[in-house]
């Protein structure tokens, strides 16, 4: 697990100079295999706009052209970060990504990992939790994890719309 799955976290800077959002990268190895793993992953299913050939644009004119009288939309900032390995696999599988390769994904991100800050390299880091955003199948998780989100309003609330990109939730 160390050698194949050793991860290295470094920040990738935002718009506001003292912040950064944190991505995870693993060898080349890692990165290939897990990517060609996305043939075998069925696209993103209900309101979830991550699917492929749809535009974050494609999501804000659907939003936009619904007949409604409020709206609120909520960024779930910590959604890769919360996210327990086997939450993730069990969601990936009921989503009906092949259950071997949920099962590694969720094997990878328990990797150990080492955050890079300024060149350099912090201790070892064994997770408990965590998506690393820069794993192929990070997005495709927290897709997979919310989709029950998407089901809920869809059953419970069908006069409120409801839109998802990855890990950001609109109602209207």
């Amino acid at each position: 697990l160390t050698l194949l799955y050793g991860w290295k976290v470094a920040g990738i800077p935002k718009k506001v100079a003292e912040e950064s959002r944190p991505l995870s990268i693993a060898s080349v190895l890692v990165r290939s295999w897990h990517s060609s793993c996305h043939t075998l992953v069925p696209p993103p299913c209900g309101s979830q706009w991550a699917r492929p050939k749809t535009s974050i644009l494609e999501a804000i004119a659907d939003w936009l052209g619904f007949k409604q009288t409020a709206g609120r939309e909520v960024d779930l900032r910590t959604c890769f970060d919360s996210t327990m390995p086997e939450t993730g696999r069990v969601a990936n599988i009921r989503r009906g990504v092949p259950s071997n390769i949920a099962t590694l994904w969720a094997y990878s991100w328990q990797g150990p990992r080492r955050c890079v800050v300024n060149g350099e390299q912090s201790r070892i880091i064994k997770p408990t939790r965590s998506i690393p955003q820069g794993c192929s199948g990070a997005a495709d998780t927290a897709c997979s994890v919310l989709a029950l989100w998407d089901a809920h309003m869809h059953t419970h609330h069908p006069e409120v719309g409801a839109w998802a990109y990855i890990d950001d939730r609109t109602i209207g």
